[in-house]
């Protein structure tokens, strides 16, 4: 058996081993470190490793130049490939004699303290101080694989999603944020929406973590003509609904139905919604925009489940814009319902407050998830050029900003709309004003990963916003400048740069191919670490109440028993009837509730 040593670049993984070794290579290095390499690595007769990848690996992060090696020149391709399968496995059929472990862990902390000791055998500190104090190994192992299967989906969340403003208002990049965090967490992540999945394969990556859920049903033609007959909203309406009444306000004199959406697709959206709930019970339902608000709302879904948030988009969707055919609703359903809010930053968080007679306790901060997660490689591509702007040729944008500073800096455009209207509007203007321009239409997913990550510089000047996910995308791909007038860009002041209005055209020049500072890139990843630490907390905040005369206690009374699952299952396919619904906030106290990992149980009480 000869072994000899070669340079560590002559020798290649095999590109299909099946072993993922990647949270060994730590372990292995440290190994490599303390005492050198005394087994060496095995090779075929290309020099591609049959044994030893994790050293390869190992002995690469730590700088080592060559390496030894064996060439096991006498196996034939079959053996090559049993015994490379054949050295992994067989590692698993040791265990450990728990006794003399512990006593070899025992003599090493005589002259180390448990850091060193951890350090040069590869347990954890915490391994290390289970076996000395009487836990076998094997014992800990398999209590840490059964958390982790519990851990693994375990909760399941479902996002209410219209999917015609799915390209608009940052509703795709909350969507895909929510479904990384998902992947990351080992939560259950499922999309409610009015109609089918897209086709442009964005959902691929999470097609085992995430059902899209979309009702087949079709309401019939005269069902349909039905909803044009439902009273129209009033001013009456809306005073009812704000007031803080006791005595029962009847079904007729409410509705829901709001002339936002075509009443196909409201209709569309509450079966979808009512179709998932008989399948599943969700830790919470995450609303996106008002639509979904009025959707969850109209069947009473606000009184049948604890975990029900509304995420903020604009500020008309919280009652702070001046659109008022939003605002009087909005606010006044959010104040009444007690829905819990999500407020993108601790600023929109803080003006909600101040502008409503909401409860403190049911409004929360919810830093934002980032959507893809190229984006949180910071990646510089060669070829960049243009000033990127993300969003509509509508003016609470502010596409004229944008335009004036191109025009002053001379830079191109780089453009990302979301609409064939706004595209014509932009190219006209760019026309006109003689800029340089790319425009690209309705991009999500990685298409729109690609095109942001060319831009040399962006700029974002909305003139309102609850919270821009378009500012903190950009921030992840190039510099990216916000105006310093506008109050909603105090929330990216640790990411973009703040600047005058009358500055922007010289900053973007000054700015123009730079890349992203290094506290700029840690913020962004602080923030979306903690992001996903308070999505945990949420989903395992539940208050519960049951509020009296609702679909849910009616069935209750009825049956004396049963899960929020069965209660679905006699929920009409296609809800109609349950379009309007009266808000009715007396409390029932005569059920009990056991929540088990895959539905909600209730129960009358001493029945």
């Amino acid at each position: 058996m000869k072994v000899e040593y070669v340079k560590i670049k002559q020798i290649r993984p095999y590109e299909r081993n099946p072993r993922r070794n990647k949270k060994s290579v730590e372990y292995v290095a440290n190994s490599l470190r303390e005492y050198g390499f005394k087994q060496p690595i095995v090779v075929d007769k290309n020099m591609t490793i049959i044994v030893g990848h994790t050293r390869f690996q190992a002995a690469k992060e730590i700088g080592i130049t060559e390496i030894p090696i064996l060439i096991a020149e006498d196996l034939t391709e079959e053996q090559v490939r049993a015994y490379r399968i054949a050295d992994n496995k067989t590692h698993e059929y040791a265990l450990w004699d728990d006794s003399l472990l512990s006593e070899e862990l025992d003599k090493l902390l005589d002259q180390n303290d448990i850091a060193q000791v951890s350090y040069l055998t590869a347990f954890s500190e915490l391994e290390i101080d289970k076996l000395l104090n009487g836990k076998t190994f094997e014992e800990d192992q398999s209590e840490e694989a059964k958390q982790t299967d519990q851990k693994e989906f375990s909760h399941r969340v479902a996002l209410l999603v219209l999917k015609n403003s799915y390209v608009n208002r940052g509703v795709a990049t909350a969507v895909n944020g929510w479904l990384e965090w998902g992947l990351r967490c080992g939560v259950q992540v499922d999309v409610i929406s009015d109609s089918s999945s897209l086709s442009n394969n964005q959902f691929t990556r999470y097609k085992e973590v995430s059902n899209w859920v979309a009702s087949n049903e079709q309401a019939k033609d005269n069902e349909l003509a039905n909803l044009f007959n439902l009273p129209e909203f009033t001013e009456e309406s809306i005073d009812l609904i704000s007031a803080d009444h006791e005595e029962q306000v009847s079904d007729q004199s409410i509705t829901m139905r709001y002339p936002i959406i075509r009443l196909e697709e409201a209709v569309r959206l509450r079966s979808s919604l009512v179709k998932a709930l008989k399948n599943h019970t969700y830790d919470a339902i995450i609303l996106n925009t008002v639509d979904t608000l009025f959707a969850a709302i109209s069947i009473g879904l606000h009184n049948e489940l604890d975990n029900l948030y509304y995420t903020t988009h604009s500020e008309d969707d919280i009652g702070l814009g001046n659109r008022k055919y939003f605002t009087p609703i909005t606010h006044a359903l959010l104040r009444a319902t007690n829905l819990k809010i999500l407020c993108q930053s601790e600023r929109t968080r803080r003006e909600f407050l101040k502008a409503s007679q909401y409860d403190p306790n049911l409004v929360y901060f919810m830093p934002y998830h980032i959507g893809q997660p190229e984006f949180q490689l910071f990646k510089q591509v060669d070829s960049k050029k243009g000033v990127l702007y993300i969003g509509p040729y509508e003016d609470r944008k502010d596409p004229e900003t944008y335009i004036q500073a191109l025009k002053a800096s001379g830079l191109p455009a780089l453009c990302i709309t979301p609409s064939e209207t706004s595209a014509r509007k932009f190219k006209q203007r760019f026309l006109t004003e003689g800029i340089e321009h790319e425009i690209h239409v309705a991009l999500t997913g990685k298409h729109k990963v690609e095109v942001m990550q060319r831009a040399a510089v962006a700029l974002i000047p909305s003139r309102e916003e609850t919270f821009c996910f378009t500012a903190y995308e950009a921030a992840h791909c190039c510099p990216t400048i916000v105006p310093l007038e506008r109050d909603w860009t105090e929330a990216h002041a640790l990411w973009c740069y703040r600047v005058p209005l009358r500055d922007i055209s010289t900053k973007l020049k000054e700015l123009y191919n730079q890349p992203i500072t290094e506290e700029a890139k840690q913020a962004l990843l602080k923030n979306t670490e903690y992001g996903d630490q308070m999505a945990l907390r949420l989903i395992q905040n539940k208050k519960s109440k049951f509020p009296a005369n609702n679909a849910l206690t009616k069935w209750l009374d009825k049956v004396g028993q049963g899960s929020l699952k069965d209660f679905y299952q006699t929920r009409p396919t296609v809800v109609i009837d349950e379009l309007y619904f009266a808000l009715r906030l007396q409390t029932h106290e005569d059920y009990e509730v056991i929540q088990t990992k895959d539905d909600t149980m209730f129960k009358i009480k001493n029945r």
